[in-house]
């Protein structure tokens, strides 16, 4: 019983993904893995490239330090090409992909990276760490 209940949590067990899924995925990965890959090298311009209007004005080239100096701090640097999608979800007109990721000083570490759609485009909305 215990078992079935945490493959129904959020991010326990991995399923199958559908042909839509698998399009989101397509678009998604690449640019989560430059989000990531950005903050280790500590470049704003690339960083920044795939972001909404929402998180240009809440993440801008004056606070970048200051947002990711914790993740380095805590997590340390990022390992490329770690991320693995867990699930896609959409959440209050929003696409949220859940990934497990590596970072130098934590494995699997759960991020949910939250995108819109803008003209037929997606951008990113929001990161967080689960």
């Amino acid at each position: 019983m215990i078992l079935l209940f945490l493959c129904f949590s959020f991010v326990s067990c991995s399923k199958t993904l559908s042909v839509e899924e698998i399009k989101i995925k397509d678009i998604v990965d690449p640019m989560t893995e430059n989000y990531f890959v950005s903050i280790n090298n500590e470049d704003y311009g690339k960083f920044s490239k795939d972001f909404d209007d929402g998180m240009k004005n809440a993440a801008t080239k004056d606070n970048f330090n200051q947002l990711v100096s914790p993740v380095k701090d805590g997590l340390g640097d990022y390992v490329p090409n770690s991320i693995k999608l867990v699930t896609i979800a959409s959440e209050k007109g929003f696409t949220a992909a859940y990934y497990d990721a590596d970072f130098s000083k934590k494995s699997n570490v759960k991020i949910k990276m939250v995108f819109s759609k803008i003209n037929g485009e997606f951008k990113i909305s929001g990161q967080w760490f689960q």
